[in-house]
């Protein structure tokens, strides 16, 4: 088994009928959980440089701002992307590979269900 395999976490999850919910449930969700502090501080980061202040805003606007950042900037997408798949086994990266819109789209919202339910201890 590869290395990479046995530090990931154990994660509860449901039966699975098709491959990208196979993937998504045996592979993404034990390396986002691995991969959890990355993920936060990285969002930390975009929020600073980008010099938005969550602190200020209302949960609803914090809501609607993560939202968005998740819909419109590229580059923090695809760094979480990077932050994920960097954790893949050869023969994980080549099925994402093979699949790269699908389960790129379902890293980024596993995510951002991630932020949303931790952004009270994000600010």
């Amino acid at each position: 088994m590869d290395e990479r395999v046995k530090i990931r976490p154990s994660v509860v999850t449901l039966p699975s009928s098709s491959d990208f919910e196979k993937f998504q449930n045996q592979t993404l969700r034990p390396v986002i959980k691995l991969q959890h502090d990355l993920i936060i501080e990285l969002f930390h980061q975009i929020i600073t440089n980008k010099k938005l202040f969550l602190e200020e805003l209302s949960e609803t606007k914090k809501q609607i701002l993560i939202k968005t950042l998740f819909e419109s900037d590229t580059q923090f997408k695809t760094a979480i992307t990077f932050l994920v798949v960097g954790q893949l086994t050869l023969d994980e990266f080549l099925f994402f590979m093979k699949n790269r819109k699908e389960l790129s789209r379902r890293i980024c919202q596993m995510c951002k269900a991630k932020i949303l339910r931790q952004i009270g201890l994000i600010i």
